[in-house]
């Protein structure tokens, strides 16, 4: 890819046209996330110029423009450690969740917020992951997935057995095995059940 993108700058620089240079540096940014698709590199931020948002703005492209906001900045891990302050410590994930609302971006908001989850879980921030997991189930709700709206339950009872508050964690693990047993998913119903039954035998042995 990065051969790819030397070729084409090459190639800009002989055609003299900026929407060609924006393409390009569009590109870039997205190639780094593997199209925004790789989850797992979420930590990842890079370094976007100012006239790439410009050039967002100016031609359009805000659905991109969301997409960099959440993914190429507030990426350190110290930003979720409290729920506390939250907004102010990342205002452009909050830049791009606003874009996201704007263009009724359902399925994008979930994945922003599931990118700032994934950051807060592999920390142990388990109160920040709920506080996410709460604003996506929000959006979830408002699109009907009721796949996505279990799942979603299943994650906040994980999060809360990581808070040790497992009262709360049988709650959510229960709303999510009924939604699993009326979409007769078999398996997943079965996963969430044997989470279910270790936990209550933990609080047995406690």
């Amino acid at each position: 890819v990065e051969d790819g993108i030397l070729e084409l700058r090459r190639l800009s620089k002989e055609l003299d046209n900026e929407f060609f240079e924006f393409q390009i540096e569009l590109l870039e940014n997205m190639s780094k996330y593997s199209g925004w698709m790789n989850m797992w590199i979420c930590e990842l931020e890079v370094d976007v110029s100012y006239r790439l948002i410009q050039w967002c703005e100016k031609y359009g492209y805000l659905n991109h423009l969301a997409h960099i906001y959440v993914y190429s900045y507030n990426s350190d891990y110290m930003s979720f450690s409290k729920v506390e302050g939250m907004e102010e410590r990342i205002p452009e994930f909050h830049k791009g969740v606003a874009l996201a609302e704007k263009l009724d971006n359902c399925w994008f908001l979930v994945e922003a917020y599931r990118k700032n989850i994934m950051l807060a879980s592999i920390h142990g921030y388990f109160d920040v992951c709920i506080y996410f997991y709460q604003a996506s189930l929000k959006v979830i709700k408002r699109s009907q997935d009721k796949v996505k709206e279990a799942g979603t339950y299943n994650g906040i009872g994980y999060s809360y057995c990581g808070l040790e508050k497992y009262e709360e964690a049988n709650e959510y693990y229960n709303k999510a095995l009924e939604l699993f047993y009326h979409l007769e998913l078999q398996f997943l119903l079965f996963l969430v059940f044997v989470l279910h039954c270790l936990i209550n035998i933990h609080q047995l042995e406690h």
